[in-house]
């Protein structure tokens, strides 16, 4: 696999959308609504400064309290995502509950597990102390190429990208009907840099994932376009 699969839900529809003349600024070609996708970036663990792709760490009280407050002037979700671990799930249930307590008019959203949205599982390098590994292990050239590295045991990058974007597909499916809400989507910094990423179409771009500054509790809003080339994706900064 090589880039198209990490972008197997967008750059290749933006072509097929090119060839065909589609332009998300020529609304004849839009078939439906927009979906607007918003990803949520769990918060700091109590485990500290360690690698945490799989390991199943215990969120912290107090950034599930802030980052749950970010939510309580939005809309109503049609739905919240989550990955599984509980560093997302607990955010995702506090979410929820804060979303709920701000529109007491409205049923509370439901939350599904996507087991595709878990973090890169990062084989013997998972859970280890952060420093050491930038003193043992080649995590610079790793960080600067992870497609030219795997740790052992690990997931490769090309394998991770294509199950991102089978993930993407899924909440694409997901799309709810008139109108109902943006999907919330509560997962990892790896997921969502991938996303960004081919949204950008900067799949396999060498020092890319580095240049993304992803914080702890972060939000990225993304809209997406049904043309007749398929979904289109736009990040909305400042959103």
């Amino acid at each position: 696999m090589h880039r198209q699969d990490a972008d197997a839900v967008v750059a290749v529809e933006k072509d097929n959308a090119k060839a065909h003349g589609d332009s998300l600024d020529d609304k004849s070609h839009v078939q439906m609504s927009p979906l607007d996708i918003i990803f949520w970036r769990h918060g700091q663990c109590e485990d500290g400064a360690v690698l945490r792709g799989r390991s199943d760490a215990q969120p912290s009280e107090g950034a599930l309290i802030a980052i749950a407050g970010k939510a309580r002037d939005m809309a109503v979700p049609a739905r919240i995502i989550s990955s599984p671990l509980q560093r997302c799930a607990r955010l995702a249930q506090a979410l929820q509950a804060e979303i709920t307590a701000a529109h007491p008019g409205s049923n509370p959203p439901d939350i599904l597990f996507e087991p595709l949205l878990t973090e890169m599982d990062f084989g013997v390098w998972d859970g280890q102390s952060i420093a050491l590994l930038w003193q043992t292990a080649p995590m610079e050239a790793w960080w600067q190429d992870p497609w030219a590295i795997t740790p052992e045991g690990g997931e490769p990058m090309h394998a991770f990208e294509a199950r991102v974007a089978e993930a993407l597909q899924g909440l694409l499916a997901q799309a709810p009907l008139n109108d109902a809400g943006p999907l919330w989507v509560v997962t990892h910094g790896g997921v969502i840099r991938c996303l960004m990423a081919a949204i950008l179409g900067a799949g396999r771009a060498a020092g890319f994932y580095g240049a993304l500054e992803l914080d702890y509790g972060a939000r990225v809003h993304t809209r997406w376009y049904r043309t007749n080339g398929g979904w289109q994706g736009r990040l909305l900064w400042g959103s």
